[in-house]
């Protein structure tokens, strides 16, 4: 199966990631509300939504969340933040952050979400995997959601269809030796 790779350029908001969910939040990544948004990043988003509140509205940061759910993707946009959806066709759409936030739900899969916080302090973009890294934009892109290819297993022929040309060897070891 191939899933989501996300990229980061480094910046002064945090981005947190997750297998199935993916954050930028306009705090820095010493703040002490840090832990507790990776821990409620693959729980659900009204878990991260309550750690981002527990110092009341008016001190909510600056966000955008992003997580797979039941065959679409749901994006939480809160300004300044903003990010730019890519479909497969190549057609954008860029939604831009508002208070205290945009709530979408997209039916189906994009080809990559480009999340934007703040000015990027590096023109380097990094692979990110699981976890949190100080960043200013992060992308995400998807890959094809397949099944994993079938294993084919070859059907044994039984004892009585083998000829007396086929021969069988048994490779027989003893745990002692």
């Amino acid at each position: 199966m191939t899933g989501p790779a996300a990229a980061y350029w480094p910046g002064e908001w945090v981005a947190l990631s997750q297998a199935s969910s993916w954050a930028l939040v306009e705090l820095p990544v010493t703040d002490s509300k840090i832990r507790s948004l990776g821990e409620s990043l693959d729980k659900s988003v009204e878990q991260l939504l309550d750690e981002l509140l527990k110092s009341g509205v008016r001190a909510l940061p600056g966000f955008c969340i992003l997580r797979l759910e039941s065959g679409g993707l749901r994006c939480l946009v809160r300004e300044p933040a903003s990010l730019v959806i890519t479909t497969s066709t190549g057609d954008t759409r860029a939604i831009e952050g508002t208070s205290p936030w945009n709530d979408l739900q997209l039916e189906s899969i994009p080809a990559s979400v480009m999340i934007t916080g703040t000015a990027v302090t590096s023109p380097v973009e990094l692979p990110t995997v699981a976890g949190i890294v100080p960043a200013g934009r992060l992308i995400i892109t998807f890959g094809p959601m397949l099944e994993p290819d079938p294993v084919d297993t070859p059907t044994p022929k039984p004892p009585a269809e083998l000829s007396a040309s086929e021969s069988i060897d048994l490779a027989v070891t003893h745990p002692m030796g």
